[in-house]
């Protein structure tokens, strides 16, 4: 009991020192009640229907406090609507494509196509990574000297069928290409002159590195032969077609560079087979004896001087070697041959494109009835485009060639040739060529020449059907009495391509 009680006595104490034992009196200084006991307090509910105090006024003599500045307006916290934080906009939908939260770019402006460079030219045919441009003519026509000897062979309607395709590799590195073109001449009166012809190349090119590449070539080529090409005089070739002669060969090498440097050296080999021709005076002129291999190494050094101008310079070996060697071994016509020549590459862009070179060359026969040859060589291959439109082609070629005239050890055969090519529009083409080539016969006193003169027109209807027609002149010229003639030709056809 009487811890009890002295329990309650300290509360009270506690409570007085509080000053909440009894109701409350104190009072401010004009007299007005500020505060109320605690039975108030915990009684506030039961009296709430008691009216409440009137606030109290501010002293006149207490200064008010400085009015703070007003706070900004509430704001989304920064990046709120990408993190998806409170106080933002409404998290964006993943689902929608493309999702918001991926930044999109803005609409790219539509560039207008690039101008088609030959709106008319076949698209060819893609097999795998190979581009195939298969076609085929067929052209009618007619010939005044279908025979192509002095004096003139009966006219005659003609009729030539051609059929081809080139190809090449889409590769990114590496490369291979050529084409193949073959056709049948067909005179209507004159039987003689009717021949097949054709050629064609495939070229590869394999890139081992940056700067080492091996390449090859092989090649064919099958045309026909008349009098005045054979170095014969007063007769006409009898049998029922033209005689054909028929070249293959190939050529393997390498090329490798050292900076600006390169060098390359080349192996070829090359076979020349001829047909005999019955001739009018009822003998045979056997031009299978003519036949020989031609084996060749080249070694070419250049130098890059700019991406437009490449300087090299050539040297060349090769040697000739007939099938049929007389018994007589003062007229073995095997030789061999030396030739050193300097030139140039030019790639000025489409403005002017290709290769031209100068130099000597010397032929020692094996037979003594055979006196060594030298003469200057040249050749050259330039397309020059002074327009868009227009194309001007320049080829030629000066060098030592095998002859099949009796007694000629070999010849001195130049060419040169000029085609002119304008698109009066972009489908309509007009063209004119020129060409002159002499044969200087070592051994003989014989000099022939032969002039050619053209013109043609193409129109293409589409890319895959082209109409065309052609005329043409050929005039020869021979210092052996009798020979002279001209001959024209004129075609009409049809070009079938893709």
């Amino acid at each position: 009991m009487l811890f009890r009680a002295a329990r309650l006595v300290a509360l009270g104490a506690v409570l007085a020192a509080l000053g909440v034992g009894a109701p409350a009196r104190a009072q401010t200084a004009d007299g007005l009640r500020l505060t109320s006991g605690p039975a108030d307090i915990l009684n506030a509910d039961a009296q709430s229907g008691l009216p409440t105090p009137a606030p109290s006024p501010t002293p006149n003599n207490i200064k008010k406090k400085a009015a703070y500045p007003p706070l900004p307006p509430l704001a989304p916290y920064p990046n709120a609507q990408r993190l998806g934080l409170r106080g933002g906009p409404p998290a964006p939908d993943g689902t929608q494509v493309p999702s918001p939260t991926v930044a999109v770019q803005p609409p790219v402006a539509p560039r207008k196509a690039a101008p088609d460079d030959d709106p008319f030219a076949p698209l060819g045919i893609d097999l795998g990574d190979i581009r195939l441009k298969p076609y085929l003519e067929e052209d009618l026509g007619y010939a005044t000297n279908p025979g192509q000897v002095a004096g003139g062979s009966p006219s005659s309607g003609t009729s030539v069928t051609e059929a081809g395709a080139a190809f090449q590799s889409l590769w990114s590195t590496s490369d291979l290409h050529g084409q193949l073109r073959g056709g049948y001449a067909d005179y209507f009166t004159y039987r003689a002159a009717n021949a097949p012809y054709g050629s064609g190349d495939v070229s590869g090119r394999l890139d081992v590195s940056r700067d080492l590449a091996f390449d090859a070539q092989g090649r064919f080529s099958v045309t026909t032969e008349t009098a005045s090409s054979l170095g014969l005089s007063g007769v006409t070739i009898s049998s029922g077609s033209a005689p054909l002669l028929t070249t293959g060969g190939a050529t393997f090498g390498a090329t490798d560079r050292f900076g600006r440097f390169s060098l390359a050296l080349h192996a070829s080999f090359d076979r020349t087979v001829y047909q005999d021709a019955l001739l009018s005076n009822g003998a045979t002129d056997n031009l299978a004896a003519d036949n020989y291999d031609d084996y060749g190494v080249t070694l070419r050094g250049a130098y890059e001087a700019s991406p437009e101008f490449s300087p090299f310079i050539q040297l060349a070996y090769d040697t000739w070697r007939y099938d049929q060697v007389p018994v007589v071994g003062a007229f073995n016509p095997n030789s061999n041959g030396l030739s050193a020549s300097v030139g140039a590459s030019l790639a000025m862009s489409h403005l002017l494109i290709g290769e031209l070179s100068f130099g000597y060359q010397t032929r020692q026969f094996t037979g003594a009835a055979f006196a060594p040859v030298n003469a200057p060589i040249f050749a050259a291959s330039l397309a020059w485009t002074p327009t868009p439109l227009t194309t001007v082609t320049v080829r030629a070629n000066g060098a030592i060639t095998d002859s099949t005239v009796a007694g000629a050890s070999s010849a001195l055969t130049r060419t040169v040739s000029l085609d002119l090519a304008h698109r009066l529009l972009r489908n309509f083409l007009l063209g004119a060529n020129a060409g002159y080539t002499t044969d200087n016969y070592y051994g003989v006193t014989q000099n022939d020449s032969t002039t050619v003169f053209g013109a043609r027109a193409e129109f293409d209807v589409n890319r895959d059907v082209v109409l065309k027609a052609q005329a043409n002149r050929l005039i020869y010229n021979s210092s052996v009495p009798g020979s002279n003639y001209s001959a024209d030709v004129f075609t009409l056809g049809l070009r079938v391509q893709r």
